[in-house]
């Protein structure tokens, strides 16, 4: 089959996936655990040139992800610019704050994993990890509220605005998904992780677009 770069013919895709039905299936929980790992190696100081044009099984079909190339020159400038100050991780860059949110969720993804059957592994309840998710929720939301704190809506060349308000709608999913595990509702804590995944991917996507107007998504996925 044939290898298609695409660069902004990714976009569409990807929204309309931020907003269909939730599903959580080892392909969507592998798919989005990707993005968010090429996310925050595009902000590496050093991205390694397989990482640029990535070969993904993500986008629908055999495809090359190209990283934008707004991004890679924006990139020096946000690994340069202080944003903000840590008491234990001294002066952080813009790049570091945004990659230290991107990893939380791929935490996420990975945690996800392990409720699924796969070859040679037992799923494990997602009741059985009710407080790794309160850690991850719990660090989700400091570190937007650092994001928020460091006033970062112009960042990603005026993308942060939307990224920030598609992260405020993750924390929402990820309020459902604790309220589920205390409910033991495995039916709505699969529907929340779902929307939370597809919100993650969403944001990837949104590297790939114009800078949005407005709040970015401004609807849960149906």
């Amino acid at each position: 089959m044939k290898i298609i770069i695409r660069t902004l013919t990714l976009v569409s895709l990807f929204a309309a996936r931020a907003y269909a039905a939730p599903a959580l299936t080892v392909t969507e929980v592998n798919c989005a655990a990707e993005e968010m790992q090429l996310f925050y190696y595009y902000l590496n100081a050093v991205a390694d040139d397989s990482l640029k044009e990535f070969k993904s099984q993500c986008a629908g079909s055999p495809a090359i992800i190209k990283m934008p190339d707004w991004l890679q020159k924006a990139k020096p400038a946000m690994l340069e610019r202080k944003v903000w100050k840590d008491p234990e991780e001294g002066e952080l860059s813009e790049a570091a704050v945004w990659q230290a949110t991107v990893s939380i969720l791929y935490e996420l993804a990975s945690e996800m994993k392990k409720t699924l059957p796969a070859a040679g592994r037992t799923a494990v309840s997602p009741f059985d990890l009710e407080a790794d998710y309160g850690g991850i929720r719990l660090r989700f939301v400091m570190s937007v509220d650092r994001l928020t704190r460091a006033k970062l809506e112009d960042s990603f060349e005026g993308r942060g605005g939307a990224m920030l308000a598609t992260m405020n709608l993750v924390m929402e999913r990820l309020d459902g998904m604790m309220d589920a595990m205390a409910a033991r509702d495995n039916a709505a804590f699969n529907k929340k992780a779902g929307e939370a995944l597809k919100l993650g991917r969403g944001l990837f996507a949104q590297l790939f677009e114009a800078p949005r107007r407005g709040d970015g998504y401004n609807s849960a996925p149906e």
